[in-house]
């Protein structure tokens, strides 16, 4: 998590409008972009478990996750 972060971070310039997160697991560092750069965020997972979980655990208005294949 920590990783994913400092590298969302230093790429900062480039993220605005709508992300898609793909493999999001449970959802941590969807959650992360969204809440730190204000931005709707949709996270993609394989797993229907780890999308309900990211659901459960961070779903809101600003961040979605659905099942899917990339």
């Amino acid at each position: 998590y920590t990783q994913a972060c400092r590298f969302i971070d230093a790429a900062s310039d480039y993220i605005s409008g709508r992300v898609l997160d793909v493999g999001c697991g449970d959802g941590k560092v969807t959650a992360y972009l969204a809440s730190t750069y204000k931005l709707k965020v949709t996270g993609l997972d394989i797993s229907q478990d780890r999308v309900a979980l990211a659901n459960t655990l961070y779903g809101s208005d600003q961040v979605n996750f659905v099942m899917g294949n990339a």
